[in-house]
């Protein structure tokens, strides 16, 4: 987990949280069926959201103010948008991070001397 300034992380009642980005996974345990993430750290909550938080019972958030800064995932999609070549497919972004996938076999050759640094 990334470490934040103090006035940029709030604790918040789930009402109030709508709009912010969530700083921590929330997980769903039905006994016996499912245990993963009901909400995965830096989703944004929506109003839909509201009543599953606290049906799981979460009364409070911890939610990140971004204060004009753009979220990790956008951040992360433009990155490997600009760095994706043809033939590139990218995964949804998560946690900050994008997957970088073949659209085509083939075989990739590297010029390892490419640029020319002499």
């Amino acid at each position: 987990m990334k470490y934040y300034e103090k006035d940029r992380v709030q604790t918040l009642p789930v009402r109030d949280a709508v709009g912010k980005m969530l700083l921590h996974d929330i997980t769903r345990i039905v006994p016996d069926l499912f245990k993963g993430p009901a909400f995965r750290k830096g989703h944004i909550i929506t109003e839909a959201d509201v009543d599953q938080l606290l049906d799981l019972g979460k009364q409070h958030v911890y939610v990140a103010c971004l204060n004009g800064e753009i979220h990790e995932n956008d951040a992360a999609q433009r990155i490997a948008r600009a760095a994706a070549g043809k033939n590139i497919r990218l995964s949804d972004p998560k946690e900050g991070k994008v997957g970088f996938s073949a659209g085509i076999s083939g075989l990739l050759k590297i010029d390892v001397e490419w640029p020319d640094t002499a």
